[in-house]
């Protein structure tokens, strides 16, 4: 991928996040796209938000999303 458009797809699905924090497909995506541009560290945040808004459910969206960041986290373990 070439480094403007990372930057382009963050921008949209960041977008697209805003709107709807518990758009699991933009999160994923986003996660993703945050990975490839070295900026991960944020996405914790992002996590927390959605956790307290949902009020710590185990939606399986939220599950997927949790277990792709701790995958790139290099915790699979933490991930299954």
């Amino acid at each position: 991928m070439v480094r403007g458009e990372i930057e382009r797809g963050i921008k949209g699905f960041k977008t697209v996040y805003k709107r709807d924090t518990t758009n699991f497909t933009a999160l994923g995506m986003l996660i993703r796209l945050l990975r490839l541009d070295g900026k991960l560290d944020v996405v914790k945040k992002m996590l927390e938000q959605v956790i307290e808004k949902l009020g710590g459910t185990e939606e399986p969206g939220l599950c997927y999303c949790r277990g792709l960041y701790l995958f790139y986290r290099k915790n699979p373990g933490g991930a299954l």
